[in-house]
């Protein structure tokens, strides 16, 4: 059987292929990194912003998804009854709890009281949940079996660190610059291991597989996703990881930028190659 074949027999999937859902993943990717890593660090801003692109923009991107107000209503009047409803659920904690944080850490107040501690804690949990939700609501979409891995949560989840620890880096030192690149390469073994799992998977994993390496995806997936997005960033942070310092922060943001892009190119090629099985 040919690969042309193969092809027309797993039609590529169109439910999710809409840039403002894409747009809507990466922005509640990286923002709930950035405010994992501004949670992390201290940093009120980076809390706030973090706070800001994964609470407010992907909840707008969300709301224009569904098309109608008293659809997300109703959606959330029916607590963990879908996925859509348990994303929505945890973006309101997300943000609830964020804001909760945020506010007094600009304010410059104390943030180690029990109360204080047990918000941060509690925003912190949710965050993880926004950056592993989309993965896990992939992988429940048992008709495309590129996205059935166990690893594309972890995958998600590694590039939104990833993301969020790149765009703190510039105002750090030689360790955020360690973090990142870490974070980096965890997230580049987990796409290594992901596209293994493809390649001896079922047979529109194989054909996903294909469209990423040599179809129609090929430009976003190895130039975006691996070249501009990992490896890349990858080789400028190796110099002053193995020199053990710095460096300046026209270079970080740079790399900053790239890591960012390469979250966007990641979901963006990922799921244009996801195929659905033909029914028998």
């Amino acid at each position: 059987m040919t690969h042309y074949s193969l092809l027309l027999e797993h039609a590529p999937q169109t439910q999710w292929t809409d840039r403002k859902f894409i747009l809507e993943m990466t922005c509640g990717a990286v923002g709930g990194g950035l405010f994992l890593a501004g949670a992390v660090t201290g940093s009120g801003w980076a809390c706030l912003v973090g706070l800001l692109v994964a609470g407010a923009a992907k909840g707008l991107l969300l709301l224009k998804d569904l098309g109608r107000p008293e659809r997300f209503l109703k959606v959330m009047l029916r607590p963990f009854s879908s996925w859509l409803s348990f994303g929505g659920w945890s973006l309101l904690f997300f943000s609830g709890f964020g804001f909760l944080h945020t506010v007094p850490l600009l304010a410059g107040a104390g943030t180690g009281s029990g109360w204080a501690l047990a918000v941060k804690a509690l925003a912190m949990v949710f965050a993880v949940v926004i950056i592993t939700y989309d993965g896990l609501l992939l992988a429940a979409s048992r008709a495309v079996s590129a996205w059935s891995s166990g690893l594309l949560a972890p995958l998600f989840a590694a590039s939104a660190l990833a993301s969020g620890s790149a765009l703190v880096m510039p105002a750090g030192g030689a360790e955020r610059v360690m973090v990142t690149f870490s974070l980096l390469a965890a997230e580049a073994v987990l796409l290594f291991c992901h596209l293994a799992v493809l390649k001896g998977g079922a047979t529109g994993a194989r054909v996903s597989l294909g469209i990423l390496l040599a179809g129609e995806q090929r430009t976003m997936f190895l130039g975006g996703a691996i070249g501009g997005g990992l490896l890349l960033p990858l080789l400028i942070l190796a110099f002053p990881v193995l020199a053990g310092s710095s460096a300046p922060g026209l270079v970080l943001f740079l790399a900053a930028l790239l890591i960012v892009g390469g979250a966007f190119a990641l979901r963006d090629s990922l799921i244009k190659a996801g195929v659905t099985t033909p029914v028998l």
